[in-house]
């Protein structure tokens, strides 16, 4: 049996999402059809996030999306675009990996932001 090292599972993860600077990240919240996912730790919230977005901590992601799911939150209507983003780019990037493979081929796609400290003024992967 054949197991893939964490970092090649972000490195594969990666290059399948593009890269969107703050400015775009921005400009997409300036519609109402796009959700904005925080998937880091409650701790590391604590310290800053960006305005206007959940919180769905990684581990929790699949719970809170699947419709079928008895912890599913709303936001997550497959109608939105859902941006999602994380302190270095890796858990964004699986997030969107595994998001985009739920998506029924008419939804919008996921797509994955970093930050980098408390502000978005990081680079912003997508």
């Amino acid at each position: 049996m054949s197991t893939t090292h964490v970092a090649a599972m972000i490195a594969q993860a990666r290059s399948s999402v593009r890269t969107l600077s703050a400015a775009q990240v921005a400009e997409e919240l300036a519609g109402d059809e796009v959700v904005l996912v925080d998937v880091r730790e409650a701790a590391e919230r604590d310290n800053g996030t960006i305005a206007g977005s959940i919180h769905v901590p990684r581990g929790m992601l699949e719970f809170h999306a699947g419709e079928a799911s008895p912890y599913h939150l709303d936001v997550f209507d497959p109608s939105r675009r859902v941006i999602v983003f994380c302190a270095s780019g890796g858990r964004s990037a699986l997030a969107v990996t595994r998001c985009n493979g739920w998506a029924s081929p008419t939804s919008p796609t996921s797509t994955a932001a970093t930050t980098r400290g408390r502000s978005s003024r990081g680079a912003m992967s997508a």
